[in-house]
């Protein structure tokens, strides 16, 4: 039997082979690393050991952010831009619960009501010395914590066979591509979901309950925003506040101690009411709590939110906290809506799971850094340019170079100001700070000569990027003035740096960055920098000389961002010897962000599998057991530069509003494929599947004249279309979908089209 099985098994998986179709364009592809690196799949659920690292932030951008802990915790508060430094404020959820004569084999016997902190149980290692002791340790906890994150919620389930109530625990903060203000909101928002799985009433108490170190002179108050319930801590600064609201049958309360609270709360479930008004200004060591008691009836459940906030860092933002609070009352099914919407987006796309988590803690990075991603807050880079960039070392504003050793810096901005025209269509700002930005760019050319190929590279997009825009401005000489000077300068670096293989660094060093520009250039719609031939070989031996499956026997006494067995992508090598004393800086280091543009451009050039390896072999050293995938501090991702280019490279998406188009050119899951879009307009969902697509509207609307896809599509004739009309342009490239006399589509509706191949 098992030998008719397993040749039943083997001939279906023949005729599967035989009968799927081969791209020619992906011939090239390995098969043994097609289920490693390309299948897409659901997010990881954290379970055990690998909820020991997590650390997943929620806040507003550039507007501080509570900590969760893996197993649920409130880890930390921080209210300011600086991570390094938090609130000494603890809070906790509790909850108690009633069971009845269910649970025990002697008919109507019923048992003592069980309390506990609402979160997963401390591990073992962290209850060694007195600093290391989480807060109330002593309390019992739910024996099972898993999480899941799902960029921008993270939700935790708790479960305890002890515990006639099952527990999840959903929090987040609004993120809302194009919606700068409502993805800046200085506030979690969390939604307890209780359920009662037994056949009969179970009485339910829920408590939130914060011990803030308040200074003499801080206020307590009683607030009501919008019907909510709940209370504001007032310190003694104008901006130290904080808002905490929930259902308006909560109750409020404080103790003297935490040990009082949890006597008060496991008695009953109920908690002594006060006078809130008594504890003004007495800078008492108090727990002010927030319950709300409830029944669940058999089966049931109940949805209940709890919502945080705290003063704007922005000095533009005079609303207070309470005012806060109501707005996202008010907003708070949009809130929710729109933010699912973008989650759901981005973790049903066809990127396999590792790649899926790559991009949602890249848009963490975003989160609390406040620094724009193409296409998904254009305006913000927009009022960027020039002189509102909180980053000190772009002077775009004042055309001087403070930092004349490192032209780079400026080389981006300028490509963010190419990228950024692309995305808006905008020109007015352009033509009035054209000769700012043209100045600035004579004054990188006489400190270029010479320079390494990573810097070289930025320059030669920089360079194309100007002659475009010169272009567009109706400026002929300096177009071709533009042209000249890079022909020059590819003729200069492959002179004076390409050595058969790559471009040399410190000597005779194999820089992973090395063409840096050309993925900016690629991902900003530009065309290729250098030829085929030569990028090829550089890109080939990158990936021969700096990746490595395993660094154990790497020496470096650098940054420990690679430890054991762990792999990755040197920032630098010397594979023919020649290596100096002192290389260059960071040169044995692995940096994520050199990874993410290095595998980016192999995607980019076709490279597929080689870009994949390193994009897994990244992922891999943040799986939770051993580094925290969420991570907001900078020193935990080793470079700020974006996954969003993996994005790009992946899909191949574009938008170009000066032509009103947008194309996708899909490198894996092709003939099944979905992602994120995003306009100056709009996002949704885009699907290729067969010989039809679908565009779907989830956010503004879609304005567009063309679609252009591969030429390896096929498409030939519109059969079927959804909205309007639409003819097809084939040439040996791409196949262009002309959309004649288009309407734009409004939120909530679809674009659909089926063609004839």
């Amino acid at each position: 039997m098992r030998i008719c099985i397993s040749l039943s098994l083997t001939v279906i998986f023949i005729l599967l082979t035989c009968c799927t179709p081969v791209v020619k364009e992906y011939r090239d592809l390995k098969s043994k690393n097609y289920q490693k690196y390309y299948v897409s799949g659901r997010q990881p659920v954290y379970r055990g050991d690998s909820l020991k690292t997590i650390s997943f932030p929620v806040g507003g951008m550039g507007e501080g952010y509570v900590l969760f802990g893996g197993r649920g915790d409130i880890q930390a508060f921080h209210f300011t831009d600086d991570s390094s430094k938090a609130d000494p404020m603890k809070a906790f959820f509790g909850i108690w619960a009633k069971e009845g004569s269910e649970f025990n084999s002697v008919e109507d016997v019923e048992f003592e009501p069980v309390v506990r902190l609402l979160e997963g149980r401390i591990p073992g290692e962290q209850t060694g010395y007195p600093s290391e002791i989480p807060y109330l340790a002593g309390i019992p906890r739910f024996r099972q914590a898993s999480f899941e994150g799902k960029f921008p919620f993270g939700t935790w389930q708790l479960e305890d066979r002890d515990v006639p109530v099952q527990a999840e625990m959903e929090v987040y903060n609004p993120f809302i591509p194009l919606d700068e203000a409502s993805s800046s909101l200085p506030a979690c928002i969390i939604r307890w979901k209780l359920s009662n799985p037994l056949q009969k009433p179970l009485e339910v108490s829920l408590a939130f309950a914060v011990s803030p170190a308040l200074p003499d002179g801080a206020r307590i108050e009683e607030i009501s925003p919008e019907g909510y319930r709940g209370i504001k801590l007032n310190g003694t600064d104008p901006y130290e506040e904080l808002v905490v609201v929930t259902s308006p049958e909560a109750g409020i309360l404080t103790h003297d101690h935490p040990q009082i609270f949890w006597q008060d709360f496991a008695d009953d479930g109920q908690l002594e009411p006060f006078k809130i008004q008594d504890m003004n200004g007495s800078g008492s060591p108090v727990v002010y709590s927030l319950f709300l008691k409830m029944t669940l009836a058999p089966g049931g459940e109940a949805v209940i939110p709890v919502i945080l906030s705290w003063s704007s860092m922005n000095p533009g933002d005079h609303r207070d906290a309470a005012s806060i609070a109501g707005s996202i009352i008010r907003d708070l099914d949009y809130l929710y809506n729109s933010s699912r919407a973008f989650s759901d987006v981005l973790s049903n796309s066809s990127y396999p799971d590792y790649l899926v988590h790559l991009l949602a803690g890249d848009m963490l990075q975003l989160k609390h850094a406040k620094k724009g991603r193409s296409g998904i807050f254009p305006e913000m880079n927009i009022r960027m340019f020039p002189g509102h960039d909180p980053d000190p070392m772009v002077h775009l504003s004042t055309g001087v170079i403070s930092h004349p050793d490192r032209p780079e810096i400026r080389l981006v901005n300028i490509l963010q100001v190419y990228l950024d025209w692309k995305l808006t269509g905008e020109t007015t700002g352009l033509k009035r700070h054209w000769g700012l930005l043209t100045g600035q760019m004579e004054q990188i050319r006489g400190i270029m000569t010479g320079r390494d190929m990573v810097s070289g590279s930025l320059y030669l997009a920089a360079l194309k990027a100007c002659a475009e825009l010169a272009g567009q401005l109706d400026a002929p000489e300096q177009v071709e003035g533009y042209r000249r000077l890079f022909e020059a300068s590819v003729t200069l670096y492959e002179g004076k740096l390409w050595n058969g293989e790559y471009f040399n660094q410190d000597g005779n060093g194999c820089h992973a960055d090395q063409l840096l520009g050309q993925c900016l250039a690629w991902s900003a719609g530009l065309d290729s920098l250098l030829g085929d031939e030569l990028m090829g070989r550089a890109m080939r031996s990158v990936f021969r000389y700096n990746f490595s499956r395993n660094l154990n026997k790497h020496i470096s006494a650098g940054r420990g961002n690679v430890v054991n067995d762990e792999g990755g992508l040197l920032t630098c090598t010397w594979p023919h010897g020649n290596r100096p004393v002192v290389p260059v800086l960071h040169a044995d280091e692995v940096w994520t962000g050199v990874e993410y543009t290095t595998a980016a451009n192999m995607i980019y050039f076709g490279m597929v599998d080689e870009g994949m390896e390193i994009i897994r072999m990244s992922a891999d050293r943040f799986r939770g057991y051993n580094r925290n995938p969420w991570s907001v501090h900078p020193d935990n991702f080793w470079s700020s530069r974006p996954a969003w280019y993996l994005h790009l490279a992946l899909s191949g998406y574009h938008f170009n509003a000066t032509e009103m188009s947008m194309t996708f050119h899909p490198r894996i899951n092709r003939s099944e494929f979905t992602c994120f879009w995003s306009t100056n307009k709009g996002w949704g969902r885009a699907s290729i599947s067969g010989s039809s697509i679908e565009i779907e509207v989830l956010f503004g609307e879609l304005d567009i004249d063309r679609i252009t896809l591969p030429a390896s599509y096929g498409y030939h004739y519109v059969d079927e279309i959804s909205h309007g009309k639409a003819s097809v342009i084939a040439d040996r490239e791409s196949v262009h979908i002309l959309l004649n006399g288009f309407m734009p589509l409004a939120c909530g509706t679809t674009l659909s089209m089926k063609f004839r191949q």
